[in-house]
């Protein structure tokens, strides 16, 4: 009998056995769900004697179960052995599932996330799509409200020649403004016709154009110096063109030309357009390939996937909004995939700029700020949109210092004075 105690005390040394008192596994007692709690109190019942009566056939109850106890200590090892194992497993398998619960609401709070922002997409893509309607519906009711008013200035106009040829000589009038001669009335001459006004009109147009060329002359800058700013551009230009034989590049409104004098000096044929016939003529004294056309009526008749680069420098802020919009839409449409679309504006963040520099020029409608082009062109279909801030102000002109108000300071007032915005097509 003390050999078999002994025997049991080591094994339970040896942890082959619960202790008396204690349960299977400690995890037992952490585990939240009842169902292990109840496996741990069997596992702990296993080799343990029911409590005995205090009497004489009690005591010797006890003592007989005891050592029925002891005899029997290979088989309740076996059995406590077991029951630790269906406790361990049970434990692992709570545990999985506690983490894929874990998981799987996870899951659920990312589904709710994503659903929240295809909503908001779902909410912005209705509002462009409603703003771009809107704009397009402008921009038409304002073309017709242009073409209405120009039938109306062109009657009123005739009307008030006529009046003057009517009554102007027997007022002691000189010819009048228009290069009108003597008193139509007076020498029986019928009222001027289409052809007659159309003339003048075209003379009208001509002094104001050949006007505009001095004014650029004078505040757009140098032949050279344009040249070289607009250098820039040459890398994207070669990306789109490179291995083509005959690439098919257009400058509008290409101005004095030097952008089309670059990319031929470059090997690159490109023509221009542009609606002010002086600047035409003098392009094309200097052999450039460029035509007298206005943008939006010369792309109503360019074939679609037609051109390989189209080019606009200092073009769109002489555009309303509607014809802006009316621009992108055919230049994206005549572009081949891949083509590429460079523009160039003055830059209204820069102060000076903005507030002063823009509106020199009386042809300007207003300046467009770099964020709003950039949206504009990814809406009407361009894909990697790229904006370069250009032209800074001379060293000379910024303020010394480098604290971060002097840098601020520069920043806006002496900092870019145009932007590019490159759009390529997918």
């Amino acid at each position: 009998m003390r050999e078999i105690r002994e025997r049991v005390r080591r094994k339970r040394v040896q942890g082959m056995l619960p202790a008396q008192g204690e349960l299977p596994s400690a995890a037992a007692a952490s585990f939240p769900t009842p169902t292990a709690g109840r496996i741990a109190s069997a596992c702990a019942e296993i080799g343990r004697k029911p409590p005995a009566p205090d009497t004489l056939r009690g005591r010797a109850g006890a003592l007989a179960i005891g050592f029925l106890q002891r005899l029997l200590f290979w088989y309740t090892v076996q059995l406590a052995k077991f029951g630790q194992a269906v406790h361990s497993t049970f434990l692992d398998y709570a545990g999985a599932l506690q983490h894929l619960e874990a998981l799987a609401e996870a899951n659920r709070a990312e589904l709710v996330k994503f659903n929240d922002r295809i909503s908001a997409l779902a909410a912005v893509q209705e509002q462009t799509q409603y703003r771009s309607a809107e704009a397009e519906r402008r921009a038409a009711a304002a073309e017709q409200q242009l073409h209405e008013r120009g039938h109306e200035i062109k009657s009123a106009l005739r009307q008030i020649l006529e009046a003057k040829a009517a009554g102007g000589e027997q007022r002691g009038s000189r010819p009048n403004s228009v290069g009108i001669g003597q008193d139509h009335a007076e020498r029986g001459l019928p009222p001027f016709d289409e052809e007659q006004l159309q003339t003048m009109a075209d003379e009208a147009r001509a002094r104001v154009e050949a006007l505009y060329c001095n004014f650029e002359d004078s505040f757009r800058g140098s032949h050279e110096d344009i040249r070289e700013r607009l250098r820039v551009y040459l890398p994207y230009v070669h990306e789109v063109v490179a291995g083509q034989a005959e690439a098919a590049v257009l400058d509008v409104g290409c101005g004095r030309g030097e952008w089309l004098e670059l990319l031929r000096d470059e090997g690159i044929r490109a023509r221009g357009i542009d609606s002010n016939a002086t600047v035409v003529r003098r392009c094309r004294e200097r052999g450039l390939d460029v035509e007298v056309d206005d943008c939006l009526r010369h792309f109503a008749v360019t074939p679609d996937a037609s051109l390989d680069v189209v080019t606009a420098f200092h073009l769109v802020e002489h555009l309303p909004w509607g014809a802006f919009l009316t621009l992108l839409d055919d230049i994206a449409r005549v572009l081949r995939p891949g083509g590429v679309f460079i523009l160039e504006t003055p830059n209204p963040e820069n102060v000076l700029v903005g507030a002063n520099n823009f509106y020199a020029d009386p042809t300007h409608v207003k300046p467009t700020p770099a964020s709003t082009t950039r949206f504009m062109m990814e809406a009407r279909g361009f894909c990697r949109v790229e904006v370069l801030f250009l032209n800074p102000y001379p060293e000379a002109m910024r303020v010394e210092g480098d604290s971060e108000l002097c840098r601020r300071f520069n920043q806006f007032f002496y900092g870019a004075q145009d932007y590019a915005a490159i759009g390529h097509k997918a």
